[in-house]
């Protein structure tokens, strides 16, 4: 008997923590909807609020596994929640380190149900943005890898 209690317990705890870390990432969606990089990217290129954190962050994924970390460091200068955007990325079905190519980028974009039009508009927004925020550096180290 001790031992269905204490299955039952763990299980209980097991539960909550999962629970907890799934919120999480709902929770770090939520808090950059308000964003000024995701208020500007609604308006230019025409996406949801979900859309442009996962765009966003999916373009920020695919740079760091292509570009040096100093040239990371350039792009994300002007984007304070750069980690944020990529870790925003569970909470909407995709795995950042599965981003790799440009390939992998529009299959991300797929998943946030952005379409072949919607991609070629929120690409070069994206773009415009960081060239906005973190200056001409920043949106070089995107311009290397052909965005």
């Amino acid at each position: 008997m001790k031992h269905i209690l204490s299955l039952l317990l763990v299980t209980v705890v097991l539960s909550s923590l999962i629970g907890c870390s799934s919120t999480g990432g709902k929770d770090s969606i939520s808090s950059l909807s308000s964003d000024p990089a995701v208020t500007s990217l609604m308006q230019s290129a025409g996406v949801t609020a979900n859309q442009a954190i996962g765009g966003l962050g999916s373009i920020l994924s695919l740079a760091k596994s292509k570009v040096a970390p100093e040239d990371f460091s350039k792009l994300t200068a002007g984007l304070p929640s750069a980690d944020k955007y990529m870790d925003a990325l569970s909470g909407l079905g995709i795995n950042s380190g599965d981003i790799k190519t440009a390939l992998d980028l529009q299959g991300a974009y797929k998943k946030l149900g952005m379409s072949d039009d919607l991609q070629q508009k929120f690409t070069p927004a994206a773009v415009n943005y960081v060239r906005s925020a973190g200056g001409e550096e920043a949106a070089n180290v995107l311009s290397g890898l052909g965005l």
